[in-house]
């Protein structure tokens, strides 16, 4: 299952981008001007597009914070995990060519974890503004999805979309990530089905 994760990671601040897979320019550019300290988990938000037989259910996807400071005094290895989002209000973008078969699914941090994250977050940012040094991740990534019936036999392409914050609208961050492809080993034919979860 080791592998699987790896073929299912959605590594947002750190994909090697390969493959079948793209990111627009824009989206990259994006990217680059984000700051993980200033992000505010509590109004970021994550928006999976892919077939209707790929579930993705409340603590599936998890954002990952680390820091780990160069004098030892802190160590931070957290992961949240995100839960799905009720009745999302989608827009255009993620409804941009979706096909009958297809579905958005729409996640977020808990009020939680959100508080959690942001308090991580002040605590690394204070640390560096007196002058710390350490290393730092933060990424998002897949745990698992479920099946609601049988794998296609052509492709199993997912669509990754970001929002920053409630004042910024969702943009694409990979489009066209083709799982069944990654997929040298079939261990897309080991997820369970849905029901049985």
């Amino acid at each position: 299952m080791k592998r699987l994760k790896r073929i299912l990671g959605l590594l947002v601040f750190a994909l090697l981008v390969g493959g079948c897979m793209s990111m627009p320019l824009s989206s990259m550019y994006k990217l680059s001007q984000l700051s993980p300290l200033e992000a505010n988990p509590k109004e970021m938000k994550i928006a999976v597009r892919t077939l209707d037989i790929a579930g993705i259910q409340t603590g599936a996807i998890n954002m990952h914070l680390g820091y780990v400071a160069q004098d030892g005094s802190i160590n931070i290895d957290e992961d949240y995990l995100v839960e799905v989002e009720n009745n999302p209000l989608l827009s255009k973008l993620l409804l941009n060519g979706i096909e009958e078969n297809e579905k958005v699914t729409v996640m977020q941090l808990s009020a939680i974890d959100g508080a959690s994250m942001q308090a991580h977050q002040q605590r690394i940012k204070a640390y560096k503004e007196a002058g710390g040094e350490g290393q730092g991740t933060f990424s998002v990534g897949v745990n698992s999805i479920c099946l609601t019936g049988p794998l296609p036999d052509d492709e199993l392409l997912v669509d990754i979309f970001l929002q920053v914050s409630e004042a910024e609208s969702f943009f694409i961050m990979f489009e066209d990530m083709d799982l069944l492809q990654e997929d040298e080993q079939g261990e897309l034919q080991k997820l369970p089905l849905c029901e049985t979860l």
